[in-house]
């Protein structure tokens, strides 16, 4: 494994050097090396609206100049130029910008919006022409971004014309291009599979994609110096030997967690459950795609894949349980205050957090094993579109795989776990949209409703729409409830965003 990432970052290492031939340093970086303060907006569609890369860059900024940076996202998903020429006085003048980062070409290409190369040229043109009438030292720096892939090229084919025209715009204007584009065409070409991982839905680079392409580039660009490669993931067994089935017994799977450290730690950790019905699990929007965007706030991401349960009801939370304590008993190693270590869960995974967050223990200062001894409580749960009853109001198919098919009504009740909050519940953060048609929000209303009565500090997204995975792990609504977490956060005195 070391190895292979050794080659693909010398690979990547000799892919970023065509895409910085205009932009080699930045008036913005110069300004804060001379601790002015600057606003930098950036302008342009989802995949900066949405782009884990902005706040990278934002938190590389802020550690090199705390204090000196404004960072405003202007951008808005499924725009394009002239969206842009028509809101950029509100959005983008307004701000005052020392700097303005422009990205609509990917958009402009878009076959549905009619917009040909003359006409997006002329956009473009018209915002920088704006951007310089209102205050002429703005310093405008063009990008082009990824090539989109699949359904996503089919509606935008002539999107290297759209590309070229903005590097045309950036020659004839003397002004700064970050040329994203040159860099993931090889890695398209020559590592289709990494260009997959990195880009999961053909068009939006995931936080994974983001940090291991646009923001080390950026940064370059801009003259901070290549952006230092995050730590790899450590992948590590939760039990020393066979894994306990909860009725004495054991077995010799051997269920892990994979460990991912920000560059710069606050303290905080969430073990992340994917979904999958607890007949699978979705490791990766859900899992290392999660640990990512926590990485990006300082935020320890701890991905489990926890054992299927197969009927076998305790198995996943003893799993959890022990994926909590582990956390815990390596908090010096990791960085890590052992008090504020969360648990977030998604669809089945949701309510595999919400059965750690209310069945939980202190430990076992009795036992042998050092870990057992450490509290299996989290200090705080975030549960996205959770399943929580394991009655009317719950899924079905979570419910068998789990349960079995013919469970007793003890133990229905034991993992409804809207029946099961006490006062001694950790604080919940709670997001569903309204028309999920396969986790029922009700699932989320009931369990708040149970937090409220016992005087648990929660609070519940209710999002209008978006249905179960929140239209593909992107968008407003995947936004709404990743803002909304990260502001929840500090009102617990837990971590800063």
């Amino acid at each position: 494994m070391r190895l292979f990432q050794f080659f693909q970052l010398l690979l990547f290492a000799c892919l970023v050097t065509p895409a910085l031939s205009q932009a080699e340093g930045s008036r913005l970086v110069a300004s804060l090396k001379a601790g002015k303060a600057q606003t930098l907006v950036t302008y342009g569609t989802s995949l900066t609206a949405g782009g884990a890369w902005v706040g990278q860059v934002k938190s590389a900024l802020e550690k090199e100049w705390p204090g000196l940076l404004t960072l405003v996202n202007s951008a808005k998903g499924g725009m394009w130029s002239k969206w842009g020429v028509d809101n950029l006085e509100a959005r983008v003048i307004a701000k005052k910008p020392d700097t303005v980062l422009i990205e609509f070409a990917i958009n402009d290409a878009f076959l549905e919006y009619k917009t040909s190369v003359v006409d997006a040229k002329a956009n473009l043109n018209t915002m920088i022409d704006r951007i310089l009438a209102a205050k002429a030292e703005t310093e405008v720096i063009l990008m082009t971004m990824n090539p989109p892939i699949g359904v996503h090229l089919e509606r935008r084919p002539a999107i290297k014309e759209y590309y070229e025209m903005y590097r045309a715009v950036a020659a004839e204007r003397k002004l700064p291009l970050i040329d994203h584009e040159k860099t993931w065409q090889p890695i398209l070409t020559n590592q289709a599979e990494l260009f997959n991982r990195y880009v999961p839905d053909g068009i939006h680079p995931g936080p994974e994609g983001c940090s291991a392409v646009i923001t080390p580039v950026l940064l370059k660009a801009l003259g901070v110096g290549a952006a230092a490669a995050p730590a790899a993931p450590e992948k590590l067994s939760l039990y020393p030997g066979e894994a306990p089935l909860g009725d004495g017994k054991f077995e010799a799977a051997k269920p892990v967690i994979t460990v991912f450290r920000p560059e710069t730690p606050n303290g905080t950790a969430m073990v992340i459950c994917p979904g999958g019905g607890y007949g699978g699990l979705v490791t990766g929007a859900e899992g290392s795609g999660i640990a990512q965007w926590l990485n990006g706030h300082g935020i320890t991401g701890i991905v489990l894949e926890y054992r299927l349960p197969r009927g076998r009801a305790m198995v996943p939370l003893l799993d959890a349980q022990r994926a909590i304590r582990l956390a815990r008993s390596n908090a010096t190693a990791w960085k890590l205050d052992p008090h504020r270590i969360g648990i977030i869960g998604f669809s089945a995974g949701g309510h595999l957090a919400s059965t750690a967050a209310t069945h939980f223990d202190g430990g076992n200062e009795a036992d042998a094993d050092p870990v057992a001894r450490l509290s299996s409580r989290p200090d705080f749960a975030v549960l996205v579109y959770p399943v929580i009853s394991m009655g009317e109001k719950g899924h079905g198919g979570s419910k068998q795989n789990l349960l079995g098919a013919n469970p007793t009504q003890e133990l229905v009740k034991l993992f409804s776990n809207e029946l099961q909050v006490t006062d001694q519940t950790c604080p919940c953060y709670l997001a569903h949209a309204l028309d999920d048609k396969v986790v029922s929000a009700d699932n989320s209303k009931l369990f708040h409703e149970a937090l409220q009565a016992h005087k648990v500090p929660a609070e519940y997204l209710e999002l209008p729409s978006g249905n179960h995975g929140l239209n593909g792990y992107k968008g407003p609504m995947w936004e709404a409830w990743q803002s909304g977490v990260i502001k929840w956060l500090p009102t617990l005195a837990i971590a800063k965003p």
